[in-house]
């Protein structure tokens, strides 16, 4: 079995532990939700395991560990600078429900899991550009995928997870347009990374990740109550699959 059969063994087994992980928080998001339980340390734990899982799928994917970290450090050093200054996404600060979070000062919280989150929708979102685009057109493609999926995604972590909260409220599903802008730069950004060490054979998987990721958080939406936010992230789950499928044909 060569590196690469190795790799896409071990990244569809990571797939069916990411859609089992997936499926049991979606139970469980229903079960609190519709029964008033209380889940206690097990919904925490079990969005460290899907975002740990998804983004070792991300990597594996990308298949070198230097863009990896490129996309790590940016993304979170972009996030850390944010906090402090309002640049470039606008003034906002997490919460403590983004298990587990580290103090930064300034009465700031940073979660640790969040350059992994980065990871997790950028992987995906530059495959899916790659299969359409060349190496650097998919750049920017990346970017603007991303940030069309943090639009909506914006209401779930805020309203929904609360895991940060807005300080400037704006008209995109609570987020000022400040922070689409930043999250299309940042993404370009990391995205050259991953266009600088692209290896056109990767694994697709990383799409349905970002597409079992995007449907999740829809149903946990819609566990608590119809918004056009989760009508808007269930679409683009199903059309990245359904993009998947056609340019795989092609």
């Amino acid at each position: 079995m060569n590196k690469t059969d190795s790799d896409d063994r071990v990244n569809t087994i990571l797939l069916k532990c990411f859609a089992g992980l997936v499926l049991f928080a979606c139970f469980g998001t229903a079960i609190s939700t519709w029964l008033k339980v209380d889940s206690g340390f097990i919904a925490p734990l079990v969005t460290v395991l899907i975002v740990v899982c998804g983004a070792s799928m991300a990597a594996i994917s990308i298949g070198d560990w230097k863009p990896v970290i490129g996309v790590l450090i940016i993304c979170g050093g972009a996030e850390v600078v944010g906090l402090f200054t309002g640049f470039p996404f606008g003034h906002y600060e997490y919460t403590d429900r983004w298990w587990p979070t580290v103090a930064l000062g300034d009465f700031h919280r940073f979660p640790l899991l969040l350059p992994f989150a980065w990871l997790l929708v950028l992987g995906g979102a530059y495959r899916l550009a790659r299969q359409k685009f060349g190496r650097w057109y998919a750049v920017p493609a990346c970017a603007l995928i991303a940030t069309v999926i943090d639009i909506p995604m914006e209401q779930a972590m805020t309203n929904l997870f609360e895991y940060w909260k807005w300080k400037e409220i704006g008209p995109l599903f609570g987020a000022p347009i400040q922070n689409s802008v930043g999250w299309f730069l940042v993404s370009m950004i990391a995205g050259s990374v991953l266009a600088w060490k692209d290896k056109s054979t990767s694994s697709l998987l990383s799409i349905d990740v970002l597409s079992i990721f995007c449907m999740f958080v829809a149903f946990s939406g819609f566990v608590n109550g119809f918004s056009w936010a989760w009508v808007m992230l269930a679409a683009l789950a199903l059309a990245f699959e359904d993009l998947k499928h056609r340019l795989n044909k092609s």
